[in-house]
């Protein structure tokens, strides 16, 4: 009888835990002392509410579950289908509502630990919510373009998530003795999760590729060409550089290395070979011995003084000392030309997928997303 009766307790307290109030049994009250306890959290006391009392029954004490969860800013959830109480984050919880569906906490955990799987610093930054809310309008952002896919795009996706997903377990398998399927268990993960992730990305993209025509991408090129100056050029530059520190390593002043770089103007103008007399004065590791040559580089990837030289100069002259923080540079242009259209295509492509995805993400998402809600 007193087995029988402790599970009918059992069976009790959950009921009160959940609800907050006296519970009953085949409509018989079980004999039970209903007690106002006190309960210090971190050193503060809060009071029990008089409707979630706690309950002492054979020498134990019950609290409610839902006094507790309050008390300590947790929401408190009960999960029929796998008869689980959940208090604080609950995988069913939805946290975010948009136009064409929803978005579990679950779901967006998963999506998390995806990303940080594939690339371990974000780690740390998964205990911070705005961080978390980022990653979520991602999600729901992928989800709603990828909607919009045809066909076409689904089946060209498919190939190319297969490749992606190969690659990304030879990447794995290389950099750890745990097979793949044991990285992604050690990280609660499946490998669909991670399927899923790169599907609705390539997906997306895809999509978004649409708005990058080739006539677009062409107009794009042409405002590049002319109003961007230098955006799309390169040039076939030799430079002999005096730098600040000389090629042991030792400091040398603004005032000696200009005159030095004088000193080598002046031969240069006087017909001195400039290959030669880059390996013997240049202090730049990376042309000295290639007779100061940069041949058909981007003028973007110098620094700005150097750039600007670059598009100015007349061709085959010799400059007059240009400064950077690296030091004086005497420098030559031999060729100057703009890319070609085609070998700047894919760049144009990305920098207007980027820019349509920025724009989506602004405005077109926040009318989607109905509410957000993260949990405590």
């Amino acid at each position: 009888m007193k087995d029988k009766l402790k599970g009918m307790i059992i069976g009790m307290s959950v009921g009160v835990m959940l609800s907050g109030s006296i519970a009953f049994a085949d409509s018989a009250q079980i004999d039970v002392v209903m007690k106002k306890l006190k309960f210090m959290f971190d050193g503060k006391e809060i009071a029990q509410p008089d409707d979630q009392q706690s309950i002492v029954y054979d020498g134990t004490t019950y609290v409610p579950i839902r006094f507790l969860s309050e008390a300590l800013g947790k929401d408190v959830n009960w999960d029929p289908e796998n008869e689980t109480i959940w208090i604080g984050k609950y995988d069913k919880a939805v946290v975010a509502t948009y136009k064409s569906g929803t978005v579990t906490w679950g779901e967006l955990s998963r999506y998390v630990s995806v990303i940080s799987f594939l690339d371990p610093s974000n780690k740390p930054r998964e205990s911070t919510s705005n961080y978390k809310e980022n990653l979520l309008r991602q999600m729901i952002s992928y989800r709603v373009l990828s909607d919009r896919a045809t066909d076409d795009i689904k089946n060209e996706v498919t190939p190319i998530v297969d490749e992606h997903l190969k690659q990304i377990k030879e990447y794995f398998a290389s950099q750890s003795t745990v097979d793949f399927a044991g990285q992604l268990k050690d990280a609660g993960l499946q490998e669909d999760d991670l399927k899923q992730y790169i599907t609705g990305a390539i997906t997306a993209q895809k999509v978004l590729e649409l708005k990058a025509t080739d006539e677009r991408l062409q107009s794009l090129y042409d405002y590049s060409i002319k109003f961007q100056k230098g955006e799309y050029t390169m040039a076939s530059v030799r430079h002999i550089l005096i730098g600040f520190t000389d090629s042991d390593g030792k400091a040398r002043s603004k005032d000696d290395a200009l005159k030095r770089a004088q000193e080598v103007e002046d031969k240069l103008k006087n017909g001195a070979d400039f290959a030669k007399l880059a390996g013997e004065y240049s202090d730049d590791p990376g042309s000295k011995q290639n007779g100061g040559l940069y041949e058909n580089a981007p003028v973007n990837n110098w620094v700005a003084p150097f750039r600007q030289a670059a598009l100015t100069l007349e061709l085959n002259q010799v400059s007059d000392p240009v400064e950077t923080d690296y030091g004086y540079h005497v420098m030559r242009v031999e060729l100057r030309k703009n890319m070609p259209f085609e070998e700047v295509k894919d760049e144009l492509k990305a920098q207007t997928v980027s820019s349509e995805y920025n724009s989506f993400m602004g405005g077109e998402l926040n009318e989607i997303i109905q509410n957000i809600t993260m949990p405590k």
